[in-house]
């Protein structure tokens, strides 16, 4: 089973985009696929984690997955970027949500 990493824009959306996320979630758990979606963690505009380590906590996720599954809106998302980056670094897959999802 590949271990999907979810990226794509939060910061500044309404609930952090978490709904996008978890209608990736569902479809890559439709798909056979173990999702790892950042969203899941409870960060809030309070938080006492600095974005930089929130990253360092993504990055490291990124880092035990085969593939990145990219969500609409990942091109204008700072960190959305940094993961892309990275997983081309890293040899992994990239998947683009809006070509496989279609209809979902």
């Amino acid at each position: 089973m590949s271990k999907v990493y979810i990226s794509g824009p939060m910061t500044g959306l309404p609930d952090y985009n978490r709904d996008a996320f978890k209608k990736a979630e569902k479809w890559c758990l439709s798909q056979g696929f173990s999702p790892f979606n950042p969203g899941w963690m409870l960060f809030q505009e309070s938080t006492k984690f600095s974005y930089e380590e929130i990253m360092q906590i993504d990055l490291a996720a990124l880092e035990v997955c085969d593939c990145i599954l990219l969500l609409a809106g990942y091109e204008g998302s700072r960190g959305a970027q940094i993961e892309l980056n990275r997983a081309k670094e890293l040899g992994l897959s990239v998947i683009y949500y809006d070509d496989v999802a279609k209809g979902e």
